[in-house]
């Protein structure tokens, strides 16, 4: 029932065969469909769906503009969620910022009162895929730490 090849043509390429675009074929590696008594009436029913779509050749023009008008939309719909996002976030951090100045503030005076140096610490971490990038704190320890670490 299901070969090891899959065939897709556009009507953009000229073939005496065959118009539009089908799937007739899946990798070998699909067992074939079993229909022996041990298999439940919903599972063959499940099977033949499958088959049926897998089956199933496009060769309308009409056919294949919906098909692209949906991959359109979608690509659309992917690109304005994906702004939304960025727009809703953009609009978090700016309702949010006073109230993490409010605390922010408070921390940066203590630290410069109590010790001289800078306020922040900077340190070169490993990120995602080994890549390295800084990592700044607030100072919480003598400005030559890791100096006084390493020996």
């Amino acid at each position: 029932m299901l070969n090891n090849q899959i065939s897709m043509q556009t009507p953009y390429k000229a073939s005496t065969n065959q118009k539009g675009i089908s799937v007739e074929n899946i990798t070998s590696n699909v067992p074939a469909i079993d229909m022996s008594e041990d298999v439940s009436e919903e599972q063959r029913k499940a099977d033949r769906m499958v088959e049926v779509f897998l089956n199933r050749t496009y060769t309308s023009s009409l056919a294949i503009r919906r098909m692209r008008m949906r991959m359109i939309g979608r690509v659309i719909r992917f690109k304005l969620i994906e702004r939304m996002k960025y727009l809703f976030d953009a609009a978090i951090v700016l309702l949010c910022l006073p109230f993490v100045l409010l605390i922010v503030l408070p921390i940066v005076l203590a630290i410069k009162l109590d010790s001289p140096g800078p306020i922040f610490y900077k340190q070169i971490r490993v990120g995602r895929w080994g890549k390295p990038f800084y990592c700044y704190k607030f100072r919480s320890m003598y400005i030559d730490a890791d100096a006084r670490k390493k020996s």
